[in-house]
């Protein structure tokens, strides 16, 4: 059933009269009439008793009319809420996380979008980086927070944030044999490896690749927790943000080698095809502004494709 007819209804009965409903309508009088017959035939209902005073429901129609009514008032809802959208930005935003939320700032981003952008729905996926680009460039990420740079995808664009810093560490057990410890006394230790092309791959190489060093794995993990776990657990050595190797330190829990403090890039990362879109506009603003950027920040580079 048409909403037009129903508003007819609701406007004749209201107006007693076809004429004074067409005048409302932008409508001529036989128009209506037609659409008040074609309503009766769809509901096998006479509704109007037709006068030489006007138009008068019948009983039918009066048991109808309260029910009309609501629908062309709730229709009318619904385009004044339609309206109140129009130039607000609606759709879907996946983001994927790495870290903790404290290091990429998800509080304030998140507060952000939903402050400027209320209709769009952010959901947020967590994984490591080499996850993340991959996810970026397929598609199943719209953007992403990562470390590095180095991954295999031609595809990616790249904000950068800032550097962030990390530190050697080995259980605390094992500070007399980081005492004085040089580079291949540390490659010959046991370490707890990330997996190859990660960002914490990266800078294990910019410490030991000069000198041809590859430092033995006792165990492969890709996330900085368990990588951070298992080192306190007396496994081997890690790559931890110097943050977190501080406070471990403090606690007892770890003991770092002080020679040597490799860094990665935090980025945002974005489908190089995507420039023009609305929701990754909105996304680049939104993290330039919690990361207080300048706004030339916005003249995003490619990715590099490693060689």
């Amino acid at each position: 059933m048409e909403l037009y007819l129903l508003r007819t209804f609701v406007t004749v009965a209201a107006q007693g009269h076809l004429t004074k409903a067409g005048a409302l309508l932008h409508l001529s009088q036989p128009a209506v009439s037609g659409q008040i017959k074609a309503l009766e035939d769809q509901l096998e209902l006479k509704l109007f008793e037709r006068g030489p005073s006007g138009m008068r429901l019948t009983k039918a129609g009066e048991a109808l009319l309260p029910q009309a009514k609501a629908v062309v008032t709730q229709a009318a809802e619904f385009r004044k809420a339609a309206k109140l959208l129009k130039g607000h930005l609606t759709g879907k935003a996946r983001i994927g996380t790495i870290l903790d939320p404290v290091v990429i700032r998800l509080g304030p981003l998140a507060s952000t979008l939903q402050e400027r952008h209320p209709w769009l729905d952010v959901r947020l996926q967590h994984g490591i980086s080499t996850w993340a680009a991959e996810c970026v460039s397929n598609g199943a990420l719209d953007g992403a927070f990562s470390l590095g740079g180095g991954f295999d995808h031609g595809n990616l664009r790249v904000l950068a944030l800032e550097e962030v810093r990390y530190r050697v560490v080995a259980p605390a057990a094992w500070a007399a044999k980081l005492e004085g410890a040089d580079l291949r006394r540390i490659a010959s230790l046991p370490w707890v490896r990330p997996p190859r092309q990660s960002p914490h791959q990266q800078m294990a190489g910019s410490l030991f690749e000069p000198l041809g060093l590859h430092p033995a794995t006792v165990i492969e993990a890709d996330q900085e927790s368990s990588i951070s776990t298992l080192v306190k657990a007396g496994i081997g050595l890690g790559l931890m943000r110097e943050d977190l190797a501080r406070a471990a330190a403090a606690a007892g829990e770890v003991c770092v080698w002080k020679q040597a403090a490799p860094s990665t890039q935090l980025s945002f990362i974005y489908a190089r095809g995507r420039d023009g879109d609305t929701v990754i506009a909105a996304l680049l603003e939104a993290v330039v502004e919690v990361w207080h950027l300048p706004q030339a920040a916005a003249s995003i580079v490619p990715l590099k494709r490693r060689s």
